[in-house]
């Protein structure tokens, strides 16, 4: 049984997640008034819960920008488009050895925070 941190480790899936990225934003380029994560998901046959993940990751990079709202039914979704002004210089200070090794291996932080539990100081 493959747990979903198994899952989202694998070589394939991790693939598939870059490749859902590149078409995203291949698409958003395409549409410079921007488009919903249904719409965007509609028109590159990908399903929509594989489009919201990699538009939030993107998102989160800052790659794409939140361009305004449209109603969806009864809900209120985002428009997405393409970041024309990125920023030249995100992250400037270094990582810790802590929040590096936490990226690489997130097993190793639950393993360490006992470790500091159980030190006497």
């Amino acid at each position: 049984m493959n747990t979903s941190l198994e899952a989202y480790k694998k070589p394939e899936n991790i693939q598939a997640r870059l490749t859902h990225r590149r078409i995203i934003l291949s698409i958003l380029e395409k549409y410079p008034n921007g488009l919903t994560s249904r719409e965007i998901a509609e028109k590159v046959r990908l399903s929509h819960s594989q489009v919201w993940k990699r538009c939030s990751d993107l998102l989160n990079e800052k790659k794409i920008i939140v361009s305004g709202e449209k109603l969806e039914g009864k809900n209120y979704v985002w428009i997405f488009k393409i970041n024309d002004n990125p920023e030249l210089f995100t992250d400037l200070k270094p990582k810790t050895f802590r929040q590096f090794a936490t990226e690489l291996h997130p097993e190793l932080e639950e393993k360490y925070r006992f470790y500091l539990l159980s030190c006497k100081f």
